[in-house]
This record gives C-alpha cells, sequence and structure tokens, in this order.
C-alpha cells in the first residue's frame, strides 16, 4: 500500500510538473489521424474532468501493418491505433486505448474496480484482467463503458453486455474521480 501511495504521489507531482494532461504523437502519426485524435482528445477530457490529476502524458501512434484494431502498452503509456481506417472506428479505438492507460495510472479507477463489478452484477473478487473470453474481462467491459460515456455510443462488440448502472458508475466516477 505504500509503494503505491509513493507512486501516486511521485505520478501526482510529474503530472503537475508538466502543465496536466496531454497526448503527444509519434513521427509517422500522419496529420489527418492527429487531428481526429485532437477531438476525441478533447471530447475525453469534457467527459473525464476529474482525471486531470492522473492522466500525465499519453503518447499514440498509428501503424499501418498492426494486427489489432489496437493496444496500450503501459511501459510507455503509448496507444498504437492500426491504421488506416474509418474515423468512427479509429474514434472508438483511441477512446478505448486510453481507458486502458487510464486504468494503469489512475489510482481512484483501482478503487472503481468494484462497485463497476457489482454493477455489471460479476462476484466481488472477479479478476479484472482475465476471463474465458475477451467479451467477459472486466478490464475490456470497463473501456466500452469508457468509449459509451464519451462517445456516446453503445458497446460496438456485440457481446459485450454494458448495464446501464455500470455506464452511469463510470460516468459519475469521471466527472467527481469518486466511486
Amino acid at each position: 500500500m505504500l509503494r503505491v501511495t509513493v507512486s501516486a504521489v511521485a505520478l501526482a507531482l510529474v503530472v503537475s510538473a508538466c502543465g496536466g494532461p496531454k497526448i503527444t504523437f509519434g513521427a509517422n502519426t500522419p496529420d489527418d489521424l492527429r487531428g481526429l485524435v485532437d477531438d476525441v482528445w478533447d471530447q475525453f477530457r469534457d467527459a473525464f474532468p476529474a482525471l486531470d490529476d492522473c492522466v500525465g502524458e499519453v503518447r499514440l501512434e498509428g501503424d499501418w501493418d498492426l494486427d489489432e484494431q489496437g493496444e496500450y502498452r503501459a511501459l510507455t503509456a503509448t496507444i498504437t491505433v492500426g491504421i488506416p481506417g474509418p474515423p468512427s472506428r479509429l474514434s472508438h479505438t483511441i477512446v478505448h486505448e486510453l481507458a486502458h492507460h487510464v486504468e494503469a495510472v489512475c489510482p481512484t479507477q483501482w478503487d472503481l474496480r468494484g462497485s463497476f463489478l457489482a454493477a455489471q452484477g460479476l462476484p466481488p473478487g472477479t479478476a479484472w484482467f482475465e476471463a474465458e473470453t475477451w467479451e467477459e474481462i472486466p478490464s475490456e467491459q470497463f473501456a466500452e463503458a469508457v468509449v459509451e460515456v464519451v462517445l456516446g455510443w453503445p458497446a460496438v462488440h456485440y457481446r459485450i453486455d454494458l448495464r446501464p448502472e455500470a455506464v452511469e458508475l463510470v460516468r459519475q466516477w469521471g466527472l467527481t474521480g469518486r466511486t
């Protein structure tokens, strides 16, 4: 616990020194993707103002050869999105991966997990990052709830069933930082 607290304090100091959350781009990120990301970033920040103290800097890169729609690498705080793609898919992927970034860097998200599991009808103590299928992983359900809050779209993955109370919980957490 002390280690997490010290890490959270150190992260808060880094974020304040940097002037708040910011998104940067890899050198090979096309200009049209940068424009889309800027718009999505603004929507994300508007929906989750309570996270400004923990988000820090995240890097986004476009990858023409990525086998997935997107991925997040916590060690480097890097989101990679597969390009090209339609703006709707790219927007969805960017927000989904931003949700994974928040999981990695915002301590209040860790506090949210138990309430989110309950709101989704999952038993207490359910593993956050593991399940039989991708759609059953609570972390992925959380990321899709973030997409719904930020973009206003329901989960595009037909096998993820988000309960309205789980989406509302994520919405309120993003506004207040509390569960």
